[in-house]
């Protein structure tokens, strides 16, 4: 499994820099849960204070895709 940008298509690694849809900066840690029909499953992020908190990964614009 890997996390990709909705639009773009661009893979995202752990450690880059994403942006919430309220235009908070945050950094990707990892998926945190698998997507199963019809759940897109969940992403962990780290927010700039350090705070780390599981979201859906549209939150961000992302994608959950198997390879």
């Amino acid at each position: 499994m890997k996390v990709v940008h909705e639009y773009t298509g661009d893979v995202v690694n752990v450690g880059d820099e994403v942006v919430s849809f309220r235009g908070e900066p945050a950094t990707f840690v990892r998926i945190s849960k698998r997507p199963d029909a019809p759940s897109e499953g969940r992403v962990l992020v780290r927010w700039v204070g350090g705070e780390e908190v599981h979201y859906y990964p549209s939150v961000f614009g992302l994608k959950i895709v198997s390879k």
